[in-house]
């Protein structure tokens, strides 16, 4: 039988294309780690991939998108502040580089770490990422530092007859006698705006003693049931914040105020939501 080589070249070399063509798509999907299966249906779905137990459905507003990186004695928070949280998460998922480079996210497991953060406001998202955000802090604060070397979080002592945050916790065992409200603040502008506080307070509560500088801040209500100082209590230990703007004078101080006690729950409550993901 006559081969005709030029044929049997031509057939070869189609098959070596056929071959090539399916080894690069292979390697192709197996290095695409945001691949997803398509669904037979190509109509997009109502539902949100990122609900899952861990993370819950995502909001359509201001917020961080954050990662936490935990190392034996630190951890470090990375993220930033966004516009949409929602749509944030969804460039992520679709492979977004910069996003991704931003979060220091290199395969897909790094997915599962992420978490958001809902602001409401893009200015309070900007405030927390600014305070903790790309800093190493110390897991066992109260162990790791000393008294040459106090830390970086403030400490709230409270009792029947009012409060007092240490800025710079002074001694050992904090964690036996104060509450770790976290590195919620920079101490020498907290000193100077709690005590432009001290006007508002005292027209939400009679006020025994009122003092603060740069090592500490202490209040000393006459009745420490009343409702306007549980209010301020609350703000600090749990990052609630039960005022309005109406709340303060109409003007550049009333609203300085405001701001800054908004942000002072804010970043508490982020700290709380950190230590609840650090205890898991």
């Amino acid at each position: 039988m006559d081969l005709d080589f030029d044929q049997l070249a031509k057939e070869t070399f189609e098959l070596s294309k056929s071959s090539d063509k399916k080894l690069v798509d292979e390697e192709r999907e197996r290095f695409n780690f945001w691949a997803v299966d398509e669904p037979e249906d190509p109509t997009p779905l109502e539902e949100d991939i990122f609900a899952t137990d861990s993370m819950p459905l995502a909001p359509q507003g201001p917020g961080l998108v954050y990662r936490i990186e935990k190392g034996a004695s630190t951890f470090c928070v990375r993220g930033f502040a966004t516009e949409n949280i929602e749509q944030t998460l969804l460039d992520i998922e679709s492979g977004e580089v910069l996003t991704r480079e931003k979060l220091r996210i290199k395969d897909e497991l790094d997915y599962d770490t992420l978490n958001f953060f809902e602001t409401g406001e893009l200015a309070l998202a900007q405030v927390i990422m600014d305070q903790l955000f790309n800093r190493r802090i110390p897991l066992d604060e109260d162990i790791l530092c000393n008294l040459s070397d106090p830390g970086f979080s403030w400490w709230l002592s409270s009792d029947e007859n009012g409060l007092e945050i240490f800025f710079k916790s002074h001694g050992l065992n904090r964690m036996d006698r104060f509450l770790r409200l976290g590195p919620i603040g920079d101490n020498a502008i907290a000193c100077l705006r709690l005590n432009q506080v001290a006007d508002f307070l005292r027209s939400q509560f009679a006020v025994n003693e009122f003092s603060c500088d740069d090592k500490s801040f202490k209040l000393l209500p006459v009745n420490s049931k009343n409702l306007g100082y549980q209010n301020f209590l609350e703000l600090l230990v749990d990052g609630s914040f039960p005022y309005c703007i109406e709340n303060f004078t109409n003007d550049n101080h009333g609203r300085t105020i405001y701001f800054f006690l908004k942000e002072l729950a804010f970043l508490r409550a982020f700290w709380i939501n950190l230590e609840e993901i650090l205890e898991d």
